[in-house]
């Protein structure tokens, strides 16, 4: 048996960086952000200069409306006043906030020496703002803040107990109560916000607090929607899934504000926070501090904050802030290292949230994030295509830390990793993160990493999530321990590449394991039905209409716990719960099943070493199987080769009820000996079955005919009965070195044949071609015929040697490997057997002939 991977490192503690709730009831006597006890403010340093006393300017007199200023370096000065809106200011001194209500206004502010307001020794506690504008031209890259050569910018405002929490029990429509998970120290004319726990991520709402005491918060109105305050399944395991919402903090005492407005294009166009690295690199020291308003809609380097090329960046960090309302990606970083983003709540995000711009970026810290409400850009005006699919998290290269984050509600995805291949083990760190209400997936991964050691993803929380809870490719190993998934459409759907090995160097045969876990179909969060059919069924679903017909898809699609696609997949030691059918006559028959196939028809190989063990299942059917379709020439339907395809290997018996059952969906080509077993539209087998499943693979080495692949094959036909099977070819690039390639899995110790489709001329039947057996223990062969054009000679290799060349059907049958080249029927057969040693399907060994015919 393949081994299992039992063994992870045990998971950091998340570090203490909030004050106690005592410090912060101590520092909350009166409403608002001032509060009646903080630290004492801060006095004007040695050499320090007011603002507001005409000597410290060289002019003689206080800055005027629209004046661009300049504060030269070694020049300290105090902004002890409010100045009236300037066109820009250039610090290449020092520029401090006094403590006091105070507000900076200007087309451009310039950091080349130090803008600073409040400090770790004195965070601000009244209330500053910094507001970027296009008033009066006197300066270029106007709506701006920039930091940059070497300068500082240091905002640190007055900390709460949290900045984001969580509730203690539901708020239900027109509820204007919420009961918090602890004590958050937030006041009276505070705002939050309020995450969606449903499908649909536009139920995030914002409220301003009107009462607090202890956990308890009283709004200004009503919420509108359910928001959900439970685990769910917590009777199963005694912890359930986590489904409770979000409320985050984004009230601060420290403002940084753009000014929204359209331009002649019709974008929107708010200003931007700018750090750049230059010769030398600017430091952040940011810490609850509000940035509204910002980013210009599609420009590319014109975000909320852009952290660029700041090389390495250890001390440079964005803590408990918030970002709200950002027109254009709320954080991007690009060519900067160990820059941490922790404690921070970002709300309302067209395009990417929290962006890694490219592979530069190492080393980062992104712990407990809440961003809420992700939303696509707009058509037209997006700064990468990728912006109208977004993700509040967008990870690159492996070498980050990424903990007990959360993305509440996107329109597509939660995080996205966007790892690519031939890197190492994708990532340093990823754990303890939740994904919940998003459009699409909750946990995205398709750029096809190959690490070098198995990549392990443990204690992930995905719910509520339209399509899919984890979504992730690689072509190496890959382990998913302890998800905890519910109200899903689907919770797992790990992918190889359908097609393992391409004969010039082998991509990997990806190995997924899912270990532990808690897997719900369906909970008591109902959510807030809205569509016709909702309403009817008394919940919300994640897909409110049928498919559209011309997917050749049922109507309405399965849901399910793990989808079984290309593998190497195995799941161990996790608990499915709640998988049922939803019937609504004449209008709703969704099927349900712990496991089944992928969702769309796959014509992608699909590894009949696929297998389960120690699977416990808690009101729910296990398995839910569609019957394949068959091949499509026309239309957007590749295929469904790998729905037909499908095996799932029962180990130990708990998924059957018989260790090594087999459960297989309809094919001609797989044991006969399975019984039906309707409830699940599948077959299975009585326990170990006397004929092993192996995966066959025709490979046209014949050159394109007409810019098309020559070799049309129809079907693969067991010669003992007669069934055949439709082949469906896989769409391959240009840059692929073979042009046609079929795969199916069979039944070993059975003969086929290969035909082609009817009226194929015989000028682009296959000459040089290869054919494969894999995934089948050692010493399991099976026998192929396939009809070849008129020949004046040629050769077999199997394994690169030269084959055994038979002198009869009957001497064929006896070789354990070789061929037959049948000349009055103009048929070769080949033979082929896996070696290896052992006597598992996890020890067989590839076995390849080539056919050269001439």
């Amino acid at each position: 048996m393949f081994p299992s991977l039992v063994a992870f490192a045990a998971l950091s503690a998340l570090a203490a960086t909030s004050p106690s709730s005592a410090q912060v009831h101590a520092a909350s006597g009166t409403p608002g952000l001032g509060g009646s006890q903080h630290a004492a403010c801060p006095r004007p340093g040695f050499g320090s200069q007011r603002w507001s006393d005409p000597a410290t300017w060289p002019t003689g007199h206080v800055p005027a409306l629209g004046e661009c200023v300049v504060i030269p370096a070694g020049q300290k000065i105090w902004l002890d006043v409010t100045p009236p809106p300037l066109g820009g200011v250039t610090i290449d001194g020092t520029l401090t906030f006094a403590c006091a209500d105070l507000e900076l206004v200007a087309d451009r502010v310039e950091v080349r020496g130090e803008l600073q307001v409040g400090s770790a020794a004195h965070p601000f506690h009244r209330r500053a703002t910094v507001t970027l504008t296009d008033d009066f031209g006197c300066a270029t890259e106007r709506r701006s803040l920039v930091v940059t050569d070497g300068g500082t910018l240091r905002l640190v405002g007055e900390a709460r107990a949290t900045s984001w929490t969580k509730l203690a029990q539901h708020a239900p429509a027109g509820a204007s109560r919420l009961v918090l998970d602890e004590l958050v120290g937030w006041r009276v004319g505070d705002r939050v916000v309020i995450a969606s726990s449903d499908f649909d991520p536009g139920q995030t709402e914002v409220r301003t607090v009107v009462a607090a005491h202890d956990t308890v918060l009283d709004l200004d109105r009503p919420v509108t929607f359910l928001h959900f305050g439970e685990h769910v399944a917590a009777n199963v395991d005694g912890h359930g899934v986590d489904e409770r919402a979000e409320i985050g903090l984004l009230s601060r005492a420290i403002v940084v504000r753009g000014t929204p407005e359209l331009d002649a294009q019709g974008r929107t166009v708010s200003g931007a926070v700018l750090a750049r690295g230059t010769t030398v690199a600017p430091k952040l020291e940011i810490a609850w501090t509000a940035f509204q308003d910002l980013g210009d809609e599609g420009v590319a380097g014109r975000h909320a904050l852009f952290v660029d090329a700041l090389g390495d960046a250890p001390g440079s960090y964005v803590r408990g802030s918030t970002f709200e309302r950002s027109k254009n990606r709320a954080v991007e970083i690009a060519a900067t290292r160990f820059f941490e983003l922790s404690d921070n709540v970002v709300h309302d995000t067209l395009g990417h949230a929290l962006h890694v711009a490219d592979d530069a970026v190492r080393g980062v810290a992104w712990r407990r994030n809440l961003v809420v409400r992700t939303r696509a850009a707009r058509s037209g005006f997006a700064t990468e295509p990728s912006d109208l699919a977004p993700a509040a998290f967008f990870l690159r290269h492996p070498d980050f830390v990424c903990e007990d984050n959360v993305a509440a509600g996107s329109d597509a995805y939660g995080f996205e990793l966007a790892v690519q291949n031939g890197e190492p083990t994708p990532q340093k760190w990823f754990a303890r993160n939740t994904a919940h209400s998003c459009g699409e997936i909750g946990f995205f991964q398709d750029t096809r990493p190959h690490p070098s050691s198995p990549s392990i993803w443990s204690d992930l929380v995905a719910w509520k999530n339209r399509r899919y809870a984890v979504w992730w490719r690689s072509y190496g190993a890959i382990v998913l321990a302890n998800l905890r998934a519910a109200d899903n459409r689907c919770a797992i759907y790990l992918a190889s590449e359908g097609i393992q090995n391409d004969f010039v160097q082998t991509t990997g045969i990806a190995d997924l394991h899912v270990i532990g876990g808690l897997i719900v179909g369906e909970s008591k969060n109902v959510g807030t039905p809205q569509a016709a059919r909702e309403l009817v069924v008394g919940r919300s679903l994640s897909q409110l209409a049928p498919n559209p017909p011309v997917l050749h898809l049922p109507d309405w699609d399965v849901l399910t716990g793990v989808e079984v696609y290309d593998g190497l997949l195995s799941v161990d030691g996790t608990t499915f719960v709640n998988f049922y059918d939803l019937a609504v006559p004449g209008w709703i028959d969704r099927k349900a099943g712990a496991f089944s196939q992928v969702q769309h028809n796959s014509p992608w190989a699909v590894d009949p070493r696929n297998h389960v063990a120690n699977v416990s299942f808690v009101k729910s059917r296990r398995i839910w199987f569609r019957t394949p379709l068959g091949a499509y020439a026309t239309g957007p339907v590749l295929g469904d080769d790998g729905i037909a395809s499908t095996v799932l290997v029962d180990d130990d018996g708990s998924l059957t009820g018989l260790a090594g059952s087999r459960v297989q969906a309809t094919h001609a080509l797989l044991p006969t000996n399975a019984t039906f077993a309707s409830d699940w539209n599948a077959w299975v087998t009585a326990g170990a079955p006397v004929q092993s499943v192996a995966q066959l693979e025709f490979a046209n080495w014949m050159p394109l005919v007409n810019g098309q692949p020559g070799a049309a094959l129809l079907l693969l036909r067991r010669d003992s009965t007669g069934a055949a099977h439709e082949l469906v070819q896989p769409i391959f690039g240009a840059a692929q070195t073979h042009t046609d390639r079929y795969t199916s899995n069979v039944t070993t110790g059975e003969s086929y044949t290969f035909e082609y489709l009817p009226g194929t001329p015989q000028t682009e039947w296959s000459r040089v071609f290869s054919l494969s057996l894999q995934y089948v223990e050692p010493s399991r062969s099976v026998q192929v015929a396939i009809p070849l054009p008129p020949i004046s000679s040629g050769s077999v290799e199997i394994d690169g040697q030269s084959a055994y060349a038979a002198t009869s059907l009957a001497d064929l049958a006896l070789a354990p490997s070789g061929f037959f080249y049948d000349a009055a029927t103009g048929f070769v057969h080949v033979k082929l057997t896996t070696a290896g040693s052992g006597s598992t399907m996890f020890d067989g060994q590839r076995t390849t002939a080539t056919v050269f015919a001439f």
